[in-house]
């Protein structure tokens, strides 16, 4: 069996009666893998870097929205930390997944999405959405 961090960290923080106990029921055999986030914005969002995003979405407050996977997924807390670290306020669209999410992405009903680097680098590298990355610490939204 593979956990993920909405299987053993997120669903047992959000969900006190979760059918298991992730700690006790289970015992860690090995680390299998990691995937990064990156940020994805519409071709057509007039932001070009992580900077210009922070700046647009602070000037803008409530004016722009983010899709997520839904409820308490790991993108929909992605976004909330991204909005606490950079000081913005971002509407949240929740989705059914991010898969449904891409096309209202690609076609610019959405402002950015924060997904995971396996499912969203396709649309990058066929030219559909713009990346970014996912630390605003690392461009200095803290500040």
């Amino acid at each position: 069996m593979l956990a993920t961090s909405s299987t053993h960290s997120i669903g047992p923080a959000i969900n006190p009666k979760m059918p298991y106990d992730a700690d006790a029921d289970f015992t860690p055999i090995a680390y299998v893998a990691s995937s990064p986030n990156i940020v994805l914005v519409p071709n057509a969002s007039p932001s070009k870097t992580m900077r210009e995003f922070i700046d647009h979405a602070r000037k803008n407050p409530g004016r722009l929205n983010y899709a997520s996977s839904g409820n308490g997924t790991i993108v929909h807390l992605t976004t909330e930390y991204f909005k606490a670290q950079s000081g913005s306020f971002i509407l949240h669209i929740p989705y059914r997944g991010t898969a449904l999410a891409m096309p209202d992405l690609i076609s610019g009903k959405v402002d950015v999405l924060f997904d995971s680097f396996v499912t969203g680098m396709p649309h990058v590298k066929d030219g559909k959405l713009r990346a970014g990355c996912d630390q605003p610490e690392a461009h200095g939204a803290g500040a």
